[in-house]
């Protein structure tokens, strides 16, 4: 039975009835912030009816890659409010059931279904939060009764601890977690990757020998490659950005061919390969984004 309540998004969300003679369900879902809709058919195999709807609430969320997120702020597309209306179809006639549910954008790397939450709660994947000196304080939660997300400072100074920096080329962090907050890590070490293709050759046999040779000009693709070592107690973090979908790296210094990006910049997260540590109290943790770049080398040659 499908509860009141606030259910992670990334999870399954089933729904079971057990009703006989049972031809047809309908699934009609509202979205009441935005007023949307969509439905779906479902045609049983036997009486004990079983379908997943996270596909078809998870439908409804924004692309965030189309979002600059702003800290310190609610965030209104993180949370979003269903109402759930089912139709049984059966040879005696109808029955219908009706329910209420928000959904975070968020989840569990394990095999539950039907995860949720009845109040507001952290979204902090580690029992404090990590702080640096000089550095934006990263902490999430739900707020007022699941209506929202905010990224502020929390109210208890015991959920923080002071960490240090180390080095003197470190680079700040900012990523959405797994359970749809934001959560945040300063490398100790950093480099940029300038990566350019194979120029095109053209042979034009009709210029002079100067001029018979053209190129199609060089795509050049730019990366960031970060490394930490971190202790056991934040290594859910690692694993937490390694799949992160949003992440941002803050004042990157000028570089030649880069540019200087101050405030927040969105990387790219292609995809992390690493080991999960088991024993190792500490493990070093190396990840590469891409970054992306407006300009086209290729545009004018």
């Amino acid at each position: 039975m499908i509860q009141n309540a606030l259910y992670f998004v990334n999870n399954p969300i089933v729904v079971r009835r057990e009703e006989p003679n049972t031809k047809k369900v309908i699934i009609n879902v509202t979205e009441s912030k935005s007023g949307k809709t969509a439905s779906v058919e479902v045609y049983p195999k036997s009486d004990k009816f079983e379908y997943d709807i996270s596909y078809l609430l998870s439908s409804f969320y924004d692309n965030l890659e189309q979002n600059n997120q702003t800290f310190g702020v609610l965030l209104q597309n993180q949370i979003l409010d269903f109402t759930i209306r089912i139709t049984y179809e059966r040879t005696i006639g109808k029955l219908y059931e009706t329910y209420y549910i928000k959904t975070i954008r968020g989840g569990f790397a394990d095999d539950r279904i039907n995860i949720y939450k009845t109040s507001d709660f952290d979204l902090s994947i580690t029992d404090k939060i990590p702080i640096w000196a000089g550095k934006q304080i990263i902490y999430s939660r739900t707020i007022d009764n699941f209506s929202s997300v905010i990224v502020q400072t929390p109210a208890d100074e015991s959920k923080l601890e002071r960490m240090p920096t180390l080095g003197c080329n470190s680079i700040y962090i900012v990523f959405l977690n797994h359970l749809g907050g934001y959560s945040s890590w300063l490398f100790e070490d950093f480099d940029i990757r300038r990566k350019s293709d194979k120029t095109d050759l053209i042979n034009d046999k009709f210029s002079t020998y100067i001029k018979k040779y053209k190129t199609t000009g060089n795509k050049v693709d730019y990366s960031i490659s970060v490394k930490s070592k971190v202790d056991n107690k934040w290594q859910p973090i690692m694993h937490s950005l390694a799949i992160s979908p949003v992440v941002f790296i803050y004042d990157l210094p000028a570089l030649q061919g880069l540019g200087n990006i101050s405030g927040q910049k969105r990387i790219i997260n292609n995809g992390q390969n690493y080991t999960i540590p088991i024993s190792k109290q500490v493990n070093e943790f190396n990840f590469t984004f891409d970054i992306p770049v407006a300009n086209e080398n290729k545009k004018s040659w």
